[in-house]
């Protein structure tokens, strides 16, 4: 580069765009030579190589978002305007003077300075917002996430959603209410507490893998075109919400709907299901607060082994009851729910 000057004095101003192919801290010195110099003059320049995570948004009047960080980051909101934030809670909120539709650039020295993540459309004004499973799986130290309403968990490729296993693994509370997940339970992070996955997952596995893999999770929901099955005799001890939707094959082999521990005060399991057993075998509907069996719907399969019985006035439901839901199969369910007796 060859820059004018008068006498001994530079009067331009020279920008230096730095591009570094790692991250971290940078220094290198900048040689001045010719000018009538007798040996080049070093002019010491330094910078910090950082890594990205890509927001992609559409129609954007306002985005707020709220991570826990370890270190500083920078937001870089597409209109020109810049965020920058040291360690701790932090709940950034942009508002544009017009619709944005493009990338929101969050920088980082590195993708472990994050460790909670949320997003909620309810606090933000945007047709649509999505984030690449490319970048979200390099979240390496995220314990807890939310991506609610209309913040979507997008797939690497047409075709090809994310693997349970590039999840975060460190993830201990997960709810994605617009994912494309596949793959096996088996690929869950194994320190989950709470699973909460809608939408278009074809997540598959036995309810036996999910319990081994996930000992320690009291609250799960896997909705999406899902093949799971299993027994619910295999539910763990100490789950207390365990929701299944898609097209699931769990059955009860013992015929008994007392395997139900009774710790679990929202149950509900529906698809091509073949679960047996009387209502009046559960010991805790005290404390039951939503309970739901979805069986076979083609006639031409039904047998008799599936299918619910039970007499309602026989049963001391709670009062805080809000679903009692029996789908498909040969059920004999008799009685009247409302002259039942509530606790």
């Amino acid at each position: 580069m060859n820059l004018p000057y008068t006498g001994s004095t530079i009067n331009t101003t020279v920008y230096v765009r730095f591009a570094p192919l790692t991250v971290g801290a940078k220094s290198e010195n900048i040689a001045i030579t010719g000018g009538g110099l007798a040996s080049a003059v070093n002019i010491a320049a330094a910078g910090t190589g950082v890594v990205e995570f890509y927001i992609s948004v559409v129609g954007a009047t306002r985005i707020k978002m709220q991570y826990v960080q370890t270190a500083t980051t920078i937001i870089l909101w597409g209109d020109g305007s810049e965020t920058f934030s040291s360690s701790g809670t932090k709940n950034p909120d942009h508002t544009y003077t017009s619709a944005y539709t493009g990338s929101i650039v969050i920088q980082m020295n590195a993708y472990t300075n994050i460790t909670q993540f949320y997003m909620n459309m309810g606090e933000t004004a945007a047709t649509s917002i999505t984030i690449n499973a490319f970048y979200f799986g390099k979240l390496t130290a995220l314990t807890n996430c939310i991506l609610d309403g209309k913040v979507s968990l997008i797939r690497y490729a047409v075709g090809t959603p994310m693997a349970t296993s590039s999840l975060p693994q460190s993830l201990t509370s997960l709810t994605l209410y617009k994912a494309d997940v596949g793959g096996t339970v088996q690929g869950l992070p194994s320190g989950l507490t709470f699973l909460d996955i809608r939408d278009n997952n074809t997540i598959t596995g036995t309810i036996a893998e999910l319990f081994t893999r996930c000992p320690s999770l009291t609250n799960v929901l896997v909705d999406g075109s899902n093949t799971i099955s299993g027994d619910i005799a295999d539910i763990a001890v100490g789950v207390t919400s365990i929701k299944i939707f898609g097209n699931n094959t769990i059955t009860c082999a013992t015929k008994d709907l007392s395997v139900i521990p009774t710790s679990v005060v929202k149950f509900r399991i529906l698809g091509l299901n073949t679960i047996s057993g009387s209502l009046q075998d559960i010991s805790h509907w005290s404390t039951i607060e939503e309970f739901s069996i979805g069986g076979i719907s083609n006639a031409t399969a039904l047998d008799q082994t599936s299918y619910i019985t039970g007499t309602l006035n026989n049963i001391t439901f709670s009062s805080s009851l809000k679903i009692l839901q029996v789908t498909y199969g040969v059920n004999t369910i008799s009685g009247q729910l409302s002259t039942t007796t509530t606790d």
